[in-house]
């Protein structure tokens, strides 16, 4: 809902149901009659190859990714797309982020480092940005030869740092944005 709800409504919503046992289809439903909506029906294969399943059924020359447990602000696209278009040399822009527990609830507050240089020298020690809050150009992911699997679960840092070395240029929003929630269930919590 917090992506059809988005102010920049030039938008695709790539939804790939990969083989989820909850429900999804029914909730899907609800959506039918929005033209944005594309859905992608997969075997069970893994985050990873759910992202590369949604690049490349995707038309757009940006690309933004979220779980389906996660919100964007309704501005959220707007504003990073604001950003690409003022700055041509950057191929990625991230956002601030709230996260929030099961029920919604804020339990705190991150703001990506201010400049390019910041943002990198960050990877030295993890990442300073949330993957749900990252906007690419579409090209700069593709050349960079995308998501790896072999690399799950840190394919986004993985990427984040290719793109640094290539070169790419990082933009960063410091407002909270994107609402990410964490529960018992998250990959960062099962995977890491």
């Amino acid at each position: 809902e917090s992506v059809l709800a988005q102010t920049f409504d030039n938008l695709e919503l790539i939804v790939v149901d990969d083989g989820s046992t909850d429900g999804t289809r029914d909730v899907l439903q609800r959506f039918v009659s929005d033209r944005r909506l594309i859905v992608i029906d997969q075997e069970n294969s893994g985050c990873v190859a759910a992202w590369k399943a949604a690049i490349d059924r995707s038309t757009g020359d940006l690309l933004a990714r979220m779980d389906a447990d996660d919100f964007s602000e309704p501005t959220r696209f707007g504003q990073q797309v604001d950003v690409l278009r003022r700055c041509p040399g950057a191929g990625l822009v991230c956002t601030g982020y709230t996260t929030i527990d099961e029920e919604g609830r804020y339990l705190s507050r991150s703001a990506p480092m201010a400049t390019d240089l910041g943002l990198k020298l960050g990877l030295l020690y993890g990442t300073s940005f949330a993957h749900g809050t990252v906007m690419v150009r579409r090209q700069t992911l593709l050349n960079s030869g995308g998501y790896r699997t072999e690399r799950w679960p840190a394919e986004d840092y993985d990427l984040w740092v290719r793109l640094a070395i290539a070169g790419c240029e990082f933009e960063s929003i410091p407002e909270s944005l994107y609402r990410h929630r964490v529960h018992r269930q998250s990959v960062s919590h099962t995977s890491v």
